[in-house]
């Protein structure tokens, strides 16, 4: 059997066996302690909401929002004064936002079993069996923690991603910020955050939303992890090695239909400036999960 050090067990590309003897931390375990007062999060997800800064009295989204941690953390610094729309299409994870809220007393919550990516138009809520339907610019704050590849949450003994499904989740995320982007109302702050260190799904992203959206990237703050990932953008010949050392092309992968998920530009960065007002934390360095946090502020689009 191998001994780990916390660091390293984070690192290891392949191992027999972890064994822990005592507590990683002093303090001991809270799981089911004073549920009514208390909710266990990671650090980088408990910055997020302080990152989008919810003020009493306003409106906003968290368009996947199960099982609610964020949105009763956010609507506990609005002190629930104000509306939170806290959406997931499965009906059970809306049931599970929303006993959260009665658990810890929330009233300013308003749960949804919706699909986020349609918002804009008129959804039948499986949640409160009303057809639901949001106004373009009618959202102070949105915050957009979409299904991620979750490649920074705790090493799995086995793990069955492959490429294609691998690449798979950035598209669908840049679906939920299309949707975002028009919700949100001019000035107003959207928080994008996943649980991944995948760079296609973090700094990529952010890369997109910049090119094709009226958005301004801001510094986020608190800033506790370390900035994010600087490179240039790779050539096709580079990507093609990357799919698959050259037994199939990029061009190849986009021609077919079952794999039209894969027609993602892979290496379109950030610069040293944009990086380093978004955070990216790393096990390895930060202590954490590895997570990554963006914020974004609406500005005037052009019409010319």
């Amino acid at each position: 059997m191998t001994t780990m050090s916390r660091s390293v067990f984070y690192m290891a590309k392949s191992g027999v066996a972890v064994k822990m003897n005592e507590p990683v931390f002093s303090s001991p375990p809270l799981n089911g302690i004073l549920p009514d007062i208390l909710y266990l999060q990671n650090l980088p997800s408990m910055v997020v909401s302080h990152v989008l800064n919810p003020q009493p009295g306003e409106t906003i989204l968290d368009m996947c929002a199960s099982p609610g941690g964020k949105s009763t953390h956010i609507a506990q610094l609005m002190k629930d004064d104000g509306t939170i729309h806290s959406i997931d299409k499965n009906e059970g994870k809306a049931d599970i936002i929303q006993k959260l809220c009665n658990q810890l007393g929330i009233t300013c919550v308003k749960v949804h079993a919706l699909d986020s990516t349609k918002l804009l138009n008129a959804q039948k809520d499986l949640y409160s069996k009303e057809d639901i339907k949001f106004e373009a610019g009618s959202f102070d704050r949105i915050l957009l923690d979409p299904p991620c590849s979750g490649l920074g949450q705790r090493p799995r003994i086995r793990e069955d991603m492959n490429l294609a499904s691998l690449l798979s989740y950035a598209p669908y995320q840049r679906k939920l910020m299309h949707t975002a982007v028009q919700l949100l109302k001019e000035g107003g702050t959207l928080v994008y955050s996943t649980c991944t260190l995948n760079p296609q799904e973090n700094e990529e992203l952010v890369r997109f939303a910049l090119d094709n959206f009226p958005l301004r990237l801001e510094r986020a703050e608190p800033y506790l992890g370390s900035p994010g990932l600087v490179w240039k953008k790779k050539s096709e010949e580079e990507i093609n090695q990357i799919l698959g050392n050259g037994k199939e092309t990029l061009g190849e992968r986009r021609g077919k239909k079952q794999k039209k998920s894969l027609d993602v530009n892979i290496g379109v960065g950030l610069s040293v400036e944009e990086a380093s007002k978004v955070q990216r934390f790393d096990p390895s360095l930060d202590g954490t999960i590895g997570f990554f946090v963006a914020k974004f502020v609406k500005t005037k689009e052009n019409t010319s």
